[in-house]
């Protein structure tokens, strides 16, 4: 019967070379030495319900392409910074929460919904050189004191 070691993360194929050892009727495989088809993708795999990796520094580089796969995905950090040239986010639902936010466009800011609802507890400002509200059917302005001009 042949076993692979719990240490042994990386499945050998048929025609690798390993490392392994005799354990009565057993043969338990300790290492995968070299693999016989090189250009094979290799794959981590552990037989037991999960896999942590502990390190003081972990860096992962992917040449072409850096794939992530789950149901379910937590990044928990003190700091995180995101630098892409291009960077698309598609969620059926998008929940944010800050304490403070700010976003800054450089060209056109576009956002495009059925319904816009913007709430503002204490002030609301818009501020622009040239400004324009358009409604097709009504415009509603509301205040205790509405000051123009």
């Amino acid at each position: 019967m042949l076993k692979i070691a719990v240490s042994c993360l990386t499945q050998p194929e048929v025609g690798d070379r390993v490392r392994f050892i005799e354990a009565g009727d057993e043969l338990i495989v300790l290492d995968l030495l070299s693999c016989a088809d090189t250009g094979r993708c290799l794959t981590l795999s552990s037989q037991q319900a999960s896999l942590k990796i502990y390190a003081q520094q972990l860096a992962i580089e992917a040449r072409d392409t850096l794939s992530l796969s789950s149901d379910h995905l937590s990044v928990v950090s003190r700091t995180c910074r995101w630098l892409a040239d291009c960077l698309q986010q598609c969620a059926r639902f998008l929940h944010q929460r800050a304490v403070h936010a700010e976003r800054r466009v450089e060209q056109c800011d576009t956002v495009l919904a059925k319904h816009l609802v913007q709430t503002a507890e204490q002030s609301y400002r818009l501020e622009s050189k040239l400004a324009a509200i358009n409604a097709s059917a009504v415009l509603k302005i509301d205040g205790a004191q509405i000051h123009m001009g």
